[in-house]
């Protein structure tokens, strides 16, 4: 996910600190206490905003001279009302309010299109809450809103009120705000770990073309191995079909060397399952991959030291790998408080590995690195079934990966199972079966996020299991605490449990422990424990500023009984444009507690989300 540029990011601090110059800094909880009479009116629909929205909402209501229907419950939908609110509006300032002049708001029959409710429906809160989730996409809007208003006219249409449709009670209206998120604009993504520059990603970009939702744009994506430059397209929403288009293609070239190493791709067609209503969609996808993997130990590309030879081999951690690939599948959905979901297709890919030409090895070395190191070549063609179930019961939070936005969350149980049978009937070159299952459970309780989740996964070829692993793993959050900070946990294991090629785990950096070098640690089996204790947010201008304290934990091994663990702690900043992003930046500084690199200064990291 590509965030605005620093420089975007110091315009607008510039901008806001010239409009409000005279002004103090604002500091001010997320949600305001009822007090106004729209307050009451919200209150009573049972709907909580945030500042942003509240905002919006009040000032559309004045200016359209609307009132919020607090009753809309068994009536019929008139009219539908859409507006796009500016990028930058009156609270940000005249200053940034000038570059609404770059930016072309969404259309109002774009927004429109992807409302599952409409006039002539009855009044339905559960599709209008489809509705805003449909529209909260973070790309496009940083705010969605939908309420009931009173029909704007002394009636509604003949036939869609009900019995009395001269009375103006006999139907209701819908309002929808949007607000888009800043569209054209050099997008960038950048991770810095200790010493290495881990990640960067860079693109210049237009996504919302026209304000038809339609995103374009040209990226350079950089990581410690390497980096590659490409177009992309997405439509996701073809003419109002719901058909959706993607594309990219790109040259990969050495990071050190700057050479030309080789290309991937992706398109992908689809129907999707754009509502729960929905029961039926479709996908088309071909991709392909061929350049160098490597693997690092911190900023370090890793080494393999072969176990028949005395010495270190030192051979450097990398090889070539291709991949060539394609999918159909089809979609059937069916229930409604209770949602199952089917899929039906046909994959097909191949894979090739192969060792650089300057690895400089021979003999037994060589074929220990082959067979530890590179993955599986084969190809396979195989049919693809899968099944899901769900509750499709919505939580709404704030300030927990974002600040002040609208978050939702699905809660209730969930299970998914997933079979691919390959075949040498259809071409593949050897007989395989791949199972895969997964058991959740989501819950919203008092403000409180709770989530755990248990997967499983295998392949059984010739009565034997392989790629066999196994994850457990939980995701808790406590609601506001004295209304100033919330507990945030994550704790998770992972363990392969057999099979030729067995695959490793790795944690450093921010792949959970923040105090120790990027992949310092690798095995079979690991444990990650992360704590963080999340302010609210403070609003200074535009900005929301928040701070977090928090402690990490990490171990790996060749079986839990025999993990080694590792631990810091640290503290963080967390600082949300919603004009630019959707997305939280962070800098977290953490420190050692124990292993390598205990009693330094401890290493500093900074990129765009939060760190789990």
């Amino acid at each position: 996910m590509r965030q605005s540029f620093v420089i975007t990011m110091c315009l607008m601090l510039l901008g806001s600190a010239l409009s409000h110059a005279d002004e103090p800094p604002t500091v001010a909880p997320t949600v305001q206490e009822p007090a106004s009479a729209l307050d009451l009116a919200l209150k009573q629909l049972g709907l909580e905003l945030g500042i942003l929205e509240k905002q919006a909402l009040e000032r559309t209501l004045t200016e359209r001279g609307m009132a919020i229907e607090t009753e809309p419950a068994g009536r019929r939908l008139c009219r539908v009302h859409v507006r796009n609110v500016d990028v930058f509006d009156e609270e940000d300032g005249s200053f940034l309010q000038w570059f609404n002049l770059f930016h072309r708001v969404t259309a109002e029959d774009v927004i429109e299109r992807e409302l599952v409710i409409g006039p002539g429906d009855s009044w339905d809160r559960a599709l209008v809450d489809e509705s805003v989730r449909n529209l909260q996409d973070p790309v496009y809007s940083n705010i969605v809103i939908a309420v009931p208003v009173k029909p704007t006219g002394t009636e509604c249409a003949p036939g869609v009120g009900g019995e009395n449709t001269a009375s103006p009670r006999s139907g209701v209206d819908l309002l929808v705000i949007t607000r888009d998120v800043w569209s054209l604009r050099f997008n960038s993504n950048v991770q810095f770990q200790g010493d290495a520059l881990t990640l960067l990603s860079l693109s210049l970009a237009e996504n919302n073309f026209l304000g038809w939702r339609k995103q374009m744009n040209v990226f350079f994506n950089m990581d410690l191995g390497a980096f590659e430059v490409g177009p992309s397209y997405t439509d996701p929403n073809i003419m109002g079909t719901h058909l959706t288009f993607s594309s990219q293609a790109s040259a990969l070239f050495g990071r050190d060397s700057g050479e030309f190493e080789g290309s991937r791709s992706k398109t992908t067609f689809a129907y999707p399952l754009w509502s729960l209503s929905q029961r039926f969609g479709a996908s088309v996808t071909v991709s392909h991959y061929d350049s160098v993997v490597r693997r690092f130990l911190g900023s370090t590309l890793r080494t393999y030291d072969a176990p028949a030879t005395e010495e270190d081999d030192v051979l450097p951690w990398k090889y070539r790998y291709t991949l060539v690939d394609g999918a159909v599948t089809g979609y059937a959905s069916f229930g409604t408080k209770v949602k199952q979901r089917v899929s039906v297709g046909y994959e097909a890919y191949t894979v090739t590995t192969e060792l650089t030409d300057d690895l400089a090895a021979e003999g037994r070395a060589r074929r220990q690195f082959e067979a530890a190191v590179l993955p599986r070549s084969e190809v396979s063609s195989a049919i693809a079934l899968s099944y899901s179930v769900f509750t499709p019961t919505y939580e709404t939070f704030r300030d927990l990966a974002t600040y002040d936005l609208r978050e939702d969350y699905r809660v209730g149980p969930s299970f998914s199972y997933s079979l691919r049978q390959g075949l040498t009937a259809l071409g593949s070159d050897r007989d395989y079966t791949r199972l895969g299952a997964s058991l959740g459970y989501t819950a919203g309780v008092r403000g409180a996020y709770l989530e755990g989740t248990v997967s499983w996964s295998a392949r059984l070829q010739d009565d034997d299991l392989l790629d066999h692993q196994s994850t457990v793993a939980t995701y808790l959050t406590t609601p506001m605490l004295w209304r100033a900070f919330r507990l945030v946990t994550r704790a998770d294991l992972s363990v392969w449990l057999s099979g030729e090629n067995q695959g490793y785990y790795t944690v450093g950096g921010d792949n959970g422990l923040r105090g120790f070098p990027v992949d310092q640690f690798s095995g079979p089996t690991r444990l990650r424990v992360n704590v963080e204790a999340r302010s609210v947010p403070f609003r200074l201008y535009a900005l929301r500023i928040g701070g977090v304290v928090f402690w990490d934990l990490g171990g790996v091994g060749d079986e839990v009984a025999s993990l080694d663990t590792y631990h810091d702690t640290g503290l963080g900043l967390r600082v949300l444009i919603p004009q630019f992003n959707t997305y939280v930046f962070r800098v977290d500084w953490a420190f050692a507690l124990n292993g390598p690199g205990s009693g330094s200064y401890g290493r500093v990291s900074f990129g765009f989300l939060q760190a789990f």
